[in-house]
């Protein structure tokens, strides 16, 4: 049965909807709260976001194919308006469409496209090598993640995506080498796994390799806008995925709430809340949790505005930090 790589499903076995830690409003407090989760991203992604969008075009990875096999030339462009395409092959002019089918000799081509549009241009090149053998074609393997299997072609040393490279995983898991970038398998249960890889009906490699026994919970979304206005509702989710080795049979959630506009008022601008929840997670297994909570227009009389920076916790059942959160929202 063909594995499908790095797509790993989603199964909400048990839907639970928090209630944002029982509205986290920090009731009665001369502050109200409410927890509000906005989508989490890594400080790197936020640079990226905060930063213009910079034009681009991409034509895909180097790569070495079988001879007599028609090539598609495609170039996907960004922030580009009303583009203009040129394609060169070995330096001779190929063609102006965004995509070309061509026809290439056995050996190595330089393959270059140059977009224009108004007073600016951008290109994007790669190589393409023909051959018609298996001589000098290889595979390596390596651990990809704690959970996860890596493979990756080279050709006459180099590394370079071969097309038509097929491994074979625990002999019913068959996968082929993808256009750009390793081959990496789904996650996987501890234990030795045997691997198998051929090319145009040639061996090129086997082995096996050994995942330790790992416990592994992380949080790879949480769902929500970046600012509320006081009255709204929030609408959203937690994504947690299996990232270890092992089943994880339930976890905690402990969800810190602050209110920086009243930091300085230590304990007061806090709330601290658990939840527990009693799902089976296989390895590669993702968990969803609904968020759903109104946010009221007044606590006791005040608006519950303000910055809050929100940390969300995940705790296996003995208490070890699986993995922690920090986000910040905005309520007006």
């Amino acid at each position: 049965m063909r594995r499908k790589l790095k797509n790993i499903w989603i199964e909400n076995k048990k839907k639970l909807t928090i209630a944002i830690s029982v509205l986290l409003i920090i009731a009665g407090m001369i502050i109200g709260g409410a927890q509000i989760i906005r989508n989490y991203q890594s400080e790197k992604e936020n640079k990226k976001i905060l930063e213009p969008s910079k034009p681009s075009v991409s034509i895909g990875c180097s790569q070495v194919v079988r001879e007599n096999k028609e090539l598609i030339l495609k170039a996907s462009t960004s922030n580009i308006d009303n583009p203009s395409f040129q394609w060169f092959i070995d330096g001779i002019n190929s063609g102006n469409s965004s995509n070309m089918q061509k026809d290439l000799d056995l050996g190595a081509h330089k393959i270059l496209v140059n977009v224009s549009f108004g007073t600016q241009a951008v290109s994007a090149s790669k190589e393409i090598i023909v051959i018609n053998s298996t001589d000098g074609v290889a595979i390596s393997d390596f651990q990809y993640s704690t959970n996860q299997w890596g493979f990756m072609t080279n050709y006459l040393g180099e590394e370079i995506n071969v097309e038509g490279v097929s491994v074979l995983i625990d002999s019913s898991r068959d996968s082929s080498i993808p256009p750009c970038g390793p081959l990496v398998t789904d996650s996987l249960f501890a234990g030795v796994h045997k691997w198998m890889a051929s090319y145009q009906g040639k061996l090129l490699g086997q082995g096996s390799f050994n995942l330790k026994e790992a416990a592994g919970l992380k949080i790879i979304g949480i769902q929500t806008e970046q600012q509320y206005n006081a009255g709204d509702t929030v609408n959203g989710k937690i994504i947690l995925e299996n990232r270890g080795t092992i089943t994880i049979k339930g976890f905690d959630i402990k969800t810190l709430a602050v209110n920086e506009n009243y930091a300085w008022m230590g304990e007061k601008a806090r709330r601290e809340f658990y939840d527990r929840y009693d799902p089976e997670l296989i390895p590669g297994q993702r968990y969803e949790i609904p968020v759903r909570v109104k946010i009221p227009e007044s606590v006791s009389g005040i608006r519950p505005s303000g910055r809050y920076n929100i940390t969300i916790t995940v705790l296996f059942k003995d208490q070890t930090i699986a993995d922690s959160r920090s986000i910040t929202t905005q309520v007006t």
